[in-house]
C-alpha cells in the first residue's frame, strides 16, 4: 500500500527544510560563525522537523513503504543539509565548537603572552602558603598583594598555583592574566596588552602614573625579590624555604630517582647545601641525574669546601654554578648562548635553530633540514632534562603535529639563570669573549665600547630602551656570525657596524614594544657575502628593494608582527634579484601581506613557504604557480582566506599542503589530482568535508590526511573514507575522547553515491548480456580504462555440492602454490572455498595473462583505477583473484585495486582472515555488497557452521536502509541469520532504491545512551535487525560485543599513531648519537667507534643507555615486520626502512666495539650478529637499487656519512687478529691468514671507490689505520696493492673532499 500525502501537508515539510538548508548551510559552506543566538534556533528548528515528521508519520519511510513523488522529491533536500533529525545537534555542536574555536584563535598570540604557564611536574610545600596568599586576596578592599623572597624561592610557582587555583578560576574565569616583566619593563605597553588580550578599545597614556590608573579596578599579585613597602605590611607576603622532607622530595624527583645512590648521607648533604630553595634543589638534581656515585661524592666535596657566603643569594649563584662546572661543555655553550636574547621574552625555538644550525650541521648547506631541525630539540631536552630550561608548547593539538614548523613551541629559563648565564658571558675581557651582551639604557653606551676597534665574539646581543637616541659607535666584528638587535625607540636605523661583519650569519632585528617601528638602512646587509637567515619581527620597513643590493647568500628570511604593505613596493631592484637563493619564507602574523606575497612569487627557488595567521589575506595571487619548486607550502590559520587559486596545480614538487584552520576555504582545486608528489594534507578545523574529500580522491598517490575537529560527526565522516578508498594511506583524526561515534551509516552513504560502486554493477549486467551461460568465458574485461573493470560471471552449478574447504597445504601438494605469498610465521596455512578455488584452477592461464596486463598497466605514468566485481561466486573468484593482483603490484608506486562483489558467498577461513589482515592496506581493497533478501551468501557458512569467517568491509542492505560493517563476528552472525528463499536479488534495484532514500530512525534519547551506543542502533536499524530497541539480553549482548569492536579499532588506530610518535622519539635518540659522533672527530682517539670501545668519559657511558633503547625498540620493530608475509613491499615502508638503516648504520659499530671489547672474534660468521641488523640490511636493496657508481652528491658528502656497511669496524678487529695469527700462527695459519688479509684489503678498496666507507676511518689513531701499520709490518717491503698505493700517495685528504677520482 502507498500513502499519499496532500501538497499542503508535505508543503510545510519542505518549508522547515528549507529553512533548516538556509540556517545551517550558509555557516558550513562560508565559513561563517553562528551567535550563541542563532544556535538556540537550530535547536528550535530541531524540534520544529522532529513535530512536522511526527505529523506526517514519518515512519512509514522506514517501513519501507514509498510516499508519493512529491516525499521522493525533497529527499535530496535533506540530503542537501547533511542531516536528519538524528545528526542535527552534531552538527549544531560543531558550529558551536567552531565558534568557540574562532574566538580563541583571534587573539592567540597575545592569549599566549599573557596566559597562565604550566605548573612543573612536582611541586611541594606551597599547600598553606596558597591558602594564605587566597586569604589575603580576597580580602575586601584589597587590590594588590607582593609575594617577596629571595631568588629561587618559588615565587612563580606559588603564582601560576594560584592562578590555576578552582577557587580563584571560579572567582575570576577567564579574565586572568600572567604577565612576565623584566627589570626595566615598559607598564604602559603591559596594559594597552591586557586591553587587546580584553578586546577593549586600546588607552593611549602621557605617563606611567596614567597607565596604573587605569588598573585601579584589577586585582594585583606581585612576585619580587624585594618587599614594596609603601603598600604597608598587610599586602607583603613572605614566602620561606622548603623543610627538610619536602626539600628532599623535590631533590629526589628532579634526579630521576627515588634512591639515595646507594648512600643517604651523600644526598642529605647535598640537600641541606641547597638551602630549601626549589630552584637550586632542581637544578642541582638535575645535573646529577643518571651520573656515577663519583660526581655525586664530588658535589658533596664541594658543597662542604664552599668559600664563606654571607649573602644568600650569592650562595645561591655559587650553587648554581657549581651544576654548570659539571656539565657537558657542549649543553654548556648552548647553555649560555640563551642569555643573549631579551631577558622577560620567551625564546623561540625557530630562532634557536637559526642560531645552532651551522654549529649542529658544520658539514651542511647552511639550509634548515629535518636533522638539523631534531638535533636542536634533542639539545633543548638535555637543557630541560637538567632542569635548567622550560620548553612551552602552546599549539592546540601538538600531539598529532608533525610538522616542523614549530610555531608554538618556546624555551623559557628562570631569571637565576638568565643572570647566571649573562654573568658567565661576561667573564674575561671584552675583546677575547665569545659571546658579547650589551643591555644600553638611556644613552650609556658601555666606555670599553668606544675604545675597543676589533672584537672576536662569535654571537653579539644589543638591547636598547625607548630614551635611547645616539648612534652607536663603529667597531670591527670580523668574526661574529650571530648577530641580535633588541629596541624600543618607533625608528631604527641599522648600526654602521653591521657593514664590518663579514661572517655574519644570522640577523635579528626586533621591535620590543606595541605596534610596529620603522626600520631604515637595510641595504647595508648587501655588504654581507654569508648572510644566510633574516628575522624581523614588529617593523615596518619602506621599499626594501629601494636602493639596489643583493643578498647572495640568503637562505631563510622570517617575517613576523611586520606591516609589508610598502616593503617591496616602488623598488628599484626586483625581489628575485634581491634574494637570488631565497629557501625559505615565513610570513607569520602579517596583516598586510597581500602585495608582497604578489611579489615573493618570483622567488623560483624557494622550497619553504609559510604564511601563518595572516588576516585579512583573502586570496592568493594566481601567480603563486610560478613557484615550481615549492616542496612545503603552509597557510595555517589564513581564517579570511576562502579560495586556493587553480595554479596551485603548478607546484609538481609539492609534498606537504597546510591549510588547517582555514575556515572560509570551501574546496580544494578541482585538478588536484596532478600534484603526483602531494603526500601530506593538512586540514585542521576545515569543516566543509564532503567537498574537500572529493577532491582528494583525484590524487594518484598514497596520501597522510591529518585532521582535528571536535563534532563526532566530522570526525567520524572523514572515518568512513578510510574503507572505501584506499589512496589515503593514514588519517590522522583528533576529536573529543568521551564522544565515541561509529561511522557505519556515513560509510553506508558514502559507498551508495561513489561511482565504482555503480560502475560496478553495470560490468556486471554488461557481461550477462556479453555472455549470458557464463560459458565459455568465466570473466570480461568490462572497460579497459578509467577506470578497468573487470567482471567475473557465475557457471551454472557452480554452487552445488562445493560448499567444503580446500586446505592451502592439500593445494601445494597439487603444485597450485599461487596463494602462498599469504602464509607466515603465524599463519603457516588457510583453507580456501572449494567452489572458487576450482573456478579459479579452471581460468588458471586466461587470469595469468590478465594479471600479467594489469600489473603491466600499474607502471604507467597515469595509471587508471582497476575495479573487480562479480555476483555470487563469481565474486568469490574475484576476491581471489584481487589477492593474486595485489600480490604483483608495487603498491608504493600504483594505485591498490578495488573488489566489489555483490552477494557473494565467503571465500575462507579464519586463517585466511588473519593471513590478509597482515597486510595492513588491503583489507581496504575489499567491498562486499550484501542484502538480506540474497540467500546465497549464506550459502555455504549453513552447511560448515564456524568454518568461514569474512575480511573487508561489507554493506548490509535491507528494504529500510544499509550500513557498512567490519567486525567479523557481527557480519558473520546478520549473514547466517538470513532465512531469505528468494532465487533471484537484482542488487541494481536495491543500489537504486537505498540512494533515494535516507535513513531516517526514531530519535533516541541522547541522556539513556551514549553517541557510540545511539549510532549502533541506528546501524541495526537500517539494516532491519532492530525495529525496536526493546531491552533483551540478546540486544544487550549485540550491543556490548559491536562496542567492543569499536573500541578494539580506536585501540589500534591510537597504536599506529603511537608507533610514529615512538619513532620520532628515537631519532631523538639519534640525534644524541650523532652528536657524539661528531664531537668524536675533536678527539685524538680515533673518531665515534674507538671513542665509545676505550669507554673513558661519562659522555661514553651515557651513549650505552641511548645504545640499548633504540636497539631494544628496532629488534621489536623487525620482529613484528618478521612475522608479517615476506613479499615485495611487506617488510617496511620506506621511511621507515631508511630509518632502520641510518640506526643499523650509526649503531651496529657501537655494539661491535662492545663485542670485540669482550674478546669476541668472527662477528658474523659466528652468528653472533644480532638478527634484526641481518634482516635490515637484507631487506634495504629490495626497496632500494645499488647504485652501479656513486653519483656526484655522495662524493660531496662523504665527510659526513657513515659507513654503509655497517659491520665494517668487525672486517677491521677481525684482521687485526689475522695480522696477529700471521707473526704467531703456523705455517698453515699463516698462509690462510694472508690470503684472508688480501680479501679484506680488495673489499677496503672497493668500499672506498664507491665512496662507501667514511673518512672518519682515516685518523690518525682510528683501528682501520693501526690497521694499516700492522699490515705493512706482516707484508713484504715491495708487496703492491691498490689500497697500499692508494694510502701511500696519501689520497684521503682529496676522498675526503669527494675529489678523488678512482682509475
Amino acid at each position: 500500500m502507498t500513502e499519499v500525502y496532500s501538497d499542503e501537508q508535505l508543503q510545510g515539510l519542505v518549508e522547515v527544510i528549507q529553512k533548516g538548508k538556509a540556517l545551517v548551510g550558509g555557516y558550513l559552506v562560508h565559513g561563517r560563525n553562528p551567535k550563541r543566538k542563532d544556535v538556540e534556533k537550530f535547536y528550535e528548528w530541531d524540534d520544529l522537523l522532529k513535530r512536522q515528521l511526527e505529523m506526517l508519520n514519518i515512519q512509514s519511510l522506514i517501513d519501507g513503504r514509498k510516499t508519493a513523488v512529491n516525499t521522493e522529491a525533497m529527499v535530496p533536500l535533506v540530503r542537501d543539509i547533511k542531516t536528519t533529525a538524528q545528526n542535527t545537534e552534531a552538527l549544531v555542536q560543531e558550529l558551536v565548537n567552531r565558534s568557540d574555536t574562532e574566538k580563541q584563535n583571534q587573539s592567540a598570540e597575545n592569549e599566549a603572552y599573557c596566559a597562565v604557564p604550566e605548573l612543573p611536574p612536582l611541586t611541594v610545600g606551597q599547600d598553606f602558603p596558597l591558602e594564605e596568599l587566597k586569604r589575603k586576596m580576597f580580602k575586601e578592599g584589597k587590590s594588590m598583594i607582593v609575594v617577596n623572597a629571595m631568588g629561587g624561592s618559588g615565587k612563580t610557582t606559588l603564582a601560576i598555583n594560584f592562578c590555576r587555583d578552582p577557587d580563584v578560576k571560579e572567582i575570576f574565569k577567564n579574565d586572568i592574566f600572567f604577565v612576565t616583566v623584566s627589570k626595566n619593563f615598559n607598564l604602559e605597553l603591559i596594559v594597552q596588552q591586557l586591553h587587546q588580550r580584553k578586546g577593549l578599545p586600546l588607552p593611549a597614556f602621557t605617563s606611567q602614573e596614567n597607565a596604573c590608573k587605569e588598573m585601579k579596578d584589577y586585582k594585583i599579585l606581585v612576585t619580587s625579590r624585594s618587599q614594596f613597602l609603601r603598600f604597608g605590611s598587610d599586602s607583603q607576603y613572605k614566602l620561606e624555604s622548603l623543610n627538610g622532607h619536602d626539600a628532599m622530595q623535590l631533590f629526589n624527583h628532579s634526579t630521576d630517582t627515588h634512591s639515595d645512590n646507594g648512600d643517604p648521607e651523600i644526598s642529605r648533604m647535598i640537600v641541606e647545601s641547597c638551602k630549601g630553595l626549589p630552584l637550586a634543589l632542581t637544578v642541582v638534581g638535575g645535573s646529577l641525574s643518571g651520573q656515577p656515585i663519583d660526581i655525586w661524592r664530588r658535589r658533596m666535596i664541594e658543597s662542604s669546601k664552599g668559600r664563606p657566603i654571607t649573602n644568600r643569594e650569592d650562595e645561591l649563584y655559587d650553587c648554581l654554578q657549581r651544576s654548570l662546572d659539571v656539565l657537558d661543555s657542549n649543553i654548556k655553550e648552548y647553555f649560555l648562548d640563551l642569555g643573549a636574547f631579551p631577558d622577560h621574552k620567551r625564546i623561540s625555538v625557530g630562532a634557536l635553530i637559526d642560531t645552532w644550525a651551522d654549529e649542529l650541521n658544520p658539514d651542511g648547506d647552511g639550509l634548515i633540514h629535518e636533522e638539523e631541525d631534531t638535533l636542536c630539540n634533542a639539545e633543548l631536552i638535555n637543557l630541560k632534562n637538567r632542569n635548567l630550561v622550560n620548553l612551552v608548547d602552546t599549539r592546540k593539538d601538538k600531539h598529532i603535529d608533525e610538522d616542523e614548523y614549530r610555531k608554538g613551541d618556546y624555551v623559557t629559563l628562570h631569571d637565576l639563570l638568565k643572570e647566571l648565564a649573562i654573568q658567565h658571558t661576561g667573564i674575561g675581557p671584552e675583546e677575547q669573549r665569545t659571546r658579547l651582551i650589551v643591555d644600553i639604557r638611556g644613552n650609556n653606551i658601555p666606555k670599553w665600547w668606544r675604545k675597543q676597534k676589533y672584537l672576536k665574539a662569535r654571537l653579539l646581543s644589543v638591547s636598547t630602551d625607548s630614551v635611547f637616541s645616539k648612534k652607536l659607535p663603529n667597531i670591527t666584528l670580523e668574526e661574529t656570525e650571530v648577530l641580535i638587535l633588541n629596541f624600543r625607540t618607533n625608528k631604527y636605523i641599522l648600526p654602521e657596524f653591521v657593514e664590518n661583519m663579514p661572517e655574519l650569519k644570522v640577523l635579528f632585528v626586533k621591535f620590543d614594544g606595541f605596534s610596529f617601528a620603522a626600520l631604515d638602512n637595510f641595504k647595508q646587509l648587501g655588504s654581507l657575502p654569508n648572510l644566510k637567515r633574516i628575522t624581523l619581527e614588529s617593523l615596518r620597513m619602506r621599499s626594501i628593494t629601494e636602493n639596489p643590493f643583493i643578498l647572495k647568500s640568503l637562505l631563510k628570511m622570517s617575517l613576523i608582527l611586520c606591516d609589508l604593505s610598502t616593503s617591496f613596493s616602488n623598488g628599484r631592484v626586483k625581489i628575485s634579484d634581491a634574494f637570488p637563493k631565497l629557501d625559505e619564507l615565513i610570513i607569520d602574523r602579517c596583516d598586510s601581506c597581500k602585495e608582497f606575497i604578489t611579489e615573493c612569487c618570483d622567488l623560483v627557488h624557494l622550497t619553504k613557504l609559510s604564511i601563518i595567521n595572516c588576516r585579512g589575506l583573502v586570496s592568493l595571487p594566481e601567480t603563486i604557480g610560478n613557484l615550481v619548486n615549492l616542496q612545503v607550502f603552509r597557510l595555517r590559520s589564513c581564517k579570511d582566506l576562502s579560495i586556493l587559486p587553480d595554479s596551485v596545480v603548478n607546484l609538481k614538487l609539492l609534498k606537504f599542503l597546510d591549510i588547517s584552520e582555514c575556515h572560509s576555504i570551501g574546496t580544494l582545486p578541482k585538478n588536484i589530482g596532478e600534484m603526483r608528489s602531494l603526500t601530506k594534507l593538512d586540514l585542521r578545523y576545515c569543516l566543509d568535508t564532503v567537498e574537500l574529500r572529493q577532491s582528494v580522491f583525484r590524487l594518484k598517490q598514497q596520501l597522510l590526511v591529518v585532521i582535528y575537529t571536535c563534532s563526532p560527526y566530522t570526525l567520524h565522516l572523514w572515518e568512513a573514507v578510510k574503507p572505501i578508498f584506499g589512496r589515503i594511506s593514514r588519517i590522522l583524526l583528533k576529536g573529543p575522547n568521551d564522544d565515541r561515534f561509529s561511522s557505519g551509516l556515513e560509510s553506508a552513504n558514502f559507498v551508495l553515491t561513489s561511482d565504482p560502486v555503480h560502475q560496478a554493477w553495470n560490468a556486471i549486467e554488461k557481461q550477462r548480456q556479453i555472455n549470458p551461460t557464463a560459458e565459455p568465458s568465466m570473466v570480461n574485461e568490462i572497460q579497459p580504462v578509467n577506470p578497468t573493470i573487470i567482471a567475473f560471471g557465475t557457471p551454472p552449478s557452480s554452487q552445488k555440492g562445493q560448499e567444503a574447504l580446500v586446505s592451502s597445504s592439500n593445494l601445494k601438494e597439487d603444485k597450485f602454490e599461487h596463494f602462498e605469498f599469504l602464509c607466515n610465521r603465524t599463519n603457516p596455512y588457510f583453507s580456501l572455498n572449494q567452489a572458487a578455488i576450482k573456478l579459479f584452477q579452471s581460468r588458471y592461464h586466461e587470469l595469468l595473462q590478465l594479471k600479467d596486463k594489469l600489473v603491466e598497466n600499474s607502471k604507467s605514468k597515469t595509471p587508471s583505477l582497476v575495479i573487480i566485481t562479480g555476483q555470487s561466486v563469481g565474486g568469490s573468484v574475484a576476491t581471489l583473484f584481487t589477492l593474486w593482483l595485489l600480490q604483483g603490484l608495487d603498491l608504493s608506486k600504483a594505485k591498490r585495486p578495488l573488489c566489489v562483489t555483490f552477494g557473494s558467498p565467503l571465500v575462507g577461513d579464519e586463517q585466511l582472515r588473519q593471513c590478509v589482515l597482515k597486510f595492513s592496506t588491503w583489507k581496504s581493497c575489499f567491498l562486499h555488497i550484501v542484502s538480506n533478501q540474497d540467500p546465497t551468501p549464506q550459502l555455504f557458512i549453513s552447511r560448515n557452521p564456524g568454518a568461514y569467517k569474512p575480511f573487508g568491509t561489507f554493506l548490509l542492505c535491507s528494504a529500510l536502509g544499509c550500513a557498512c560493517f567490519e567486525d567479523p563476528d557481527i557480519i558473520l552472525e546478520q549473514l547466517v541469520q538470513n532465512n531469505s528463499q528468494n532465487q533471484e536479488c537484482h542488487y541494481g534495484n536495491i543500489l537504486s532504491d537505498l540512494q533515494c532514500k535516507c535513513n531516517f530512525s526514531k530519535s533516541i534519547e541522547a541522556t539513556l545512551v551514549s553517541s557510540l551506543q545511539a549510532s549502533l542502533i541506528t546501524q541495526l536499524q537500517a539494516i532491519g535487525i532492530l525495529s525496536q530497541p526493546q531491552p533483551s539480553k540478546e540486544f544487550d549482548s549485540l550491543i556490548v560485543r559491536m562496542k567492543k569492536h569499536e573500541t578494539k579499532l580506536l585501540i589500534q588506530k591510537k597504536k599506529n599513531s603511537d608507533s610514529h610518535k615512538k619513532l620520532n622519539e628515537m631519532k631523538v635518540h639519534m640525534a644524541f648519537l650523532e652528536r657524539y659522533k661528531k664531537d668524536s672527530r675533536q678527539h685524538k682517539i680515533g673518531g665515534y667507534y674507538d671513542r665509545y670501545r676505550h669507554m673513558r668519559s661519562k659522555q661514553d657511558i651515557s651513549v650505552d643507555h641511548f645504545k640499548k633503547v633504540l636497539m631494544n625498540y628496532w629488534e621489536d620493530c623487525v620482529t613484528e615486520v618478521e612475522n608479517n608475509p615476506q613479499i615485495e613491499g611487506a617488510h617496511f615502508r620506506f621511511h621507515w626502512l631508511w630509518a632502520g638503516t641510518y640506526y643499523r648504520r650509526m649503531v651496529e659499530p657501537l655494539h661491535i666495539a662492545n663485542y670485540y671489547w669482550n674478546g669476541g672474534k668472527n662477528y658474523k660468521t659466528d652468528g653472533k650478529r644480532p638478527k634484526h641488523f641481518i634482516l635490515l640490511e637484507e631487506w634495504l636493496p629490495k626497496v632500494v637499487k645499488p647504485e652501479a657508481a656513486p653519483n656526484k652528491s655522495k662524493r660531496e658528502t662523504v665527510g659526513s656519512r657513515l659507513n654503509d656497511d655497517s659491520c665494517f669496524w668487525a672486517h677491521v678487529e677481525d684482521a687485526r687478529i689475522l695480522c696477529t695469527l700471521v707473526n704467531n700462527g703456523s705455517v698453515e695459519e699463516k698462509e690462510r691468514a694472508l690470503q684472508e688479509l688480501k680479501i679484506f684489503e680488495a673489499y677496503v678498496y672497493g668500499s672506498l671507490e664507491n665512496y662507501a666507507l667514511s673518512p672518519e676511518i682515516f685518523l690518525a689513531k682510528s683501528s682501520f689505520m693501526q690497521w694499516l701499520t700492522e699490515y705493512n709490518g706482516v707484508v713484504e717491503q715491495s708487496y703492491s696493492s691498490l689500497l697500499l698505493d692508494f694510502m701511500r700517495d696519501r689520497n684521503d685528504q682529496a676522498y675526503k673532499n669527494g675529489t678523488f677520482i678512482f682509475p
